[in-house]
């Protein structure tokens, strides 16, 4: 159950506030959910209370913290071949996990950086992006387009 104002994540459809909720009339029980866009503000959508589309809140600000402090001592995907490592971001994105999107954001921009990437590495690293950015930005109170730079100050002063 979800309450006015909470960040949700819906399946393959990312990050979204909830701004009102349906109740039956005579039960108290909620039918629908209204929810927002965090980026677009107009743009809104109504799910229904029991969708399977609706995967859980976004972490407390705490466990964001610790996830930010740990991206230096997280391991990329190993894969012997672009088939595998396809299945395994693929996998990886299902999970709907921090963690496991910083793991397809350090691959990809690694495989980048070392001229092997391939087209699909790229789609699902500005997914991962766009997920974990927007979490990120909601979690800490902080302007969508300065989440890249706060993440880098972050991991910097966890270094020194």
């Amino acid at each position: 159950m979800y309450a006015a104002g909470d960040y949700i994540i819906l399946e393959k459809d990312g990050i979204w506030q909830v701004s009102e909720l349906e109740t039956d009339t005579k039960s108290g029980e909620v039918l629908r959910y209204i929810l927002k866009s965090p980026k677009e503000p107009d743009n809104t959508k109504n799910i229904k209370a029991d969708s399977k589309m609706l995967l859980r809140k976004v972490i407390s600000k705490d466990d964001l913290t610790d996830i930010l402090s740990r991206i230096p001592y997280i391991r990329t995907i190993q894969a012997p071949n672009n088939k595998i490592r396809e299945e395994l971001y693929e996998t990886a994105m299902a999970a709907y996990d921090e963690l496991e999107w910083i793991r397809v954001i350090k691959t990809a921009y690694l495989r980048k950086e070392e001229g092997k990437q391939m087209p699909f590495e790229e789609k699902y690293s500005r997914q991962a992006k766009d997920y974990f950015h927007l979490e990120v930005s909601v979690v800490m109170d902080i302007p969508f387009d300065q989440v890249e730079d706060y993440i880098a100050s972050a991991i910097a002063d966890d270094l020194w």
